[in-house]
């Protein structure tokens, strides 16, 4: 029966380490969280083809009951990996909000070099305060400003409606 047990959880061991190097190939799991799980299964299937083990450990540590102490390593187990998640989280949390705030950043300037394009764009053609029209130097200024409107569209995945006008409105939206 012993024998019927021992291969029981040797076959189940292999099953976990084939669903964990399926998960990695289908790139549904990184490496960089595999080897846990794979360290995981392995030692499951060490345990199960040589329970001596388990029982030697108990020995040497001085546990009275052995499978107690495969709870206590299973336990164990369980809390590094938590551990090792909430780190990863931690870092995906602070890499968020700092890409979080370059977007709004990058969207504040957008929308103000918009507010300097509009009031480029109602001056243009028309006679400035003074009787003076537009001089090639503002014009060159207007194409610098619309040359950076378009770059910072491009860089933030903004894009405008078909047909439409600069709106101050339109780059006031959030994704």
């Amino acid at each position: 029966m012993n024998a019927e047990i021992y291969g029981f959880g040797f076959a189940i061991s292999l099953l976990f380490v084939g669903t964990i190097l399926h998960l990695i190939r289908k790139r549904k799991l990184r490496e960089q969280y595999a080897l846990l799980w794979l360290a995981l299964g392995m030692a499951m299937m060490v345990l199960s083809l040589f329970p001596s083990l388990l029982e030697d450990m108990a020995r040497t540590l001085h546990v009275i009951y052995a499978p107690s102490l495969l709870y206590f390593i299973g336990l164990m187990g369980v809390l590094f990996l938590l551990l090792h998640q909430t780190i990863a989280v931690s870092s995906l949390t602070q890499k968020l909000i700092s890409l979080t705030q370059t977007t709004a950043l990058k969207q504040e300037q957008l929308y103000r070099l918009q507010l300097r394009v509009e009031e480029l764009e109602g001056l243009s053609g028309q006679d400035r305060p003074g009787g003076v029209l537009q001089t090639q130097e503002e014009t060159c200024g207007y194409k610098r400003l619309d040359d950076s409107l378009q770059t910072l569209e491009e860089s933030t995945g903004y894009e405008r409606p078909a047909g439409s006008r600069h709106k101050p409105s339109d780059f006031r939206e959030v994704r």
